[in-house]
Parts: C-alpha cells; sequence; structure tokens
C-alpha cells in the first residue's frame, strides 16, 4: 500500500482532573486557536470519551514533512512551551501521544 502524503499527525490522550476540567478546556481551546494560525496547521479535532468525562483525545495535523523540524520550530514558540509546562497540573496521569503515519485516505464522492 502507498502511503499517502498528508503531512505529520499526532494524536494525544488526557485524564484531566475533575475539579480542573472547566479550566483545561477552556486552555486547550485558547491553544488550539493559536496553533490554528501557524502557516503549517492543517486541522485539529478535540473529542471527548463518550464513557469518561475526564477522558480527552486531541488530533492534530500539520503540513511538515519533516519531524525534527517540526519539534524544532514547536520548541521556539512561547506559547506551545508555556502550555506544556502548565500541562502537569491539570493531568491526571500522564499524557500518551503517539505521532500517526498516513497510510490511505478515502473521501466521500
Amino acid at each position: 500500500m502507498k502511503q499517502v502524503d498528508r503531512g505529520i499527525a499526532f494524536y494525544s490522550n488526557f485524564r484531566i482532573k475533575p475539579e480542573l476540567k472547566t479550566v483545561w478546556l477552556e486552555k486547550v481551546c485558547e491553544r488550539i486557536n493559536e496553533m490554528s494560525q501557524e502557516v503549517e496547521f492543517q486541522n485539529a479535532f478535540l473529542y471527548q470519551d463518550a464513557n469518561d468525562a475526564d477522558s480527552f483525545t486531541f488530533y492534530e495535523q500539520w503540513s511538515d514533512s519533516n519531524l525534527t523540524a517540526f519539534m524544532e520550530r514547536q520548541k521556539k514558540n512561547k506559547n506551545r512551551a508555556l502550555f506544556e509546562k502548565q500541562l502537569i497540573k491539570y493531568l491526571n496521569t500522564p499524557r500518551t501521544f503517539l505521532q500517526l503515519i498516513p497510510l490511505k485516505e478515502w473521501k466521500k464522492k
């Protein structure tokens, strides 16, 4: 199967402390709004687990084709660095993070 060239994509899972969920949602939405203004940003989705109101999944897709270049650029982003530093206080368990490799794409015809 030929790999689809769609840049890079990630998804992260978060278990948020229930008492901080409202504040975390405000902060994460602010950060996603900021991300959406970056040139390489393509799209993002934030989901809440239907069976666990404290669990969230975040999917993000970027036009970058090189993970190293992407990570270097993000390290220089002050807003992202601040968000990452503050994130730990909201988490019930460590965040899980996966880089995704696009294999195939389907679109409605």
